[in-house]
């Protein structure tokens, strides 16, 4: 279900809506801290781009946030 597409007149139909966004973006971001876990044991250390921290930590609190909402 597309949130965008959800008419206004139907709260339920776009409540559902946002929550199964909500829960592929969370899902999303387990995925790519998993990913970043992942790579960091096995990956040799000059193949990092620098910014895998930064990245990594910024799915944590997006993560950490939307589980505090929910």
């Amino acid at each position: 279900m597309d949130v965008p597409s959800v008419t206004a007149g139907d709260p339920i139909a776009y409540a559902a809506a946002q929550r199964q966004a909500q829960e592929e973006l969370l899902a999303a971001a387990n995925f790519a801290v998993r990913w970043f876990r992942e790579r960091e044991e096995h990956a040799p250390p000059d193949s990092e781009f620098g910014g895998e921290a930064e990245v990594e930590a910024r799915l944590r609190r997006a993560i950490v946030r939307v589980t505090r909402e929910a």
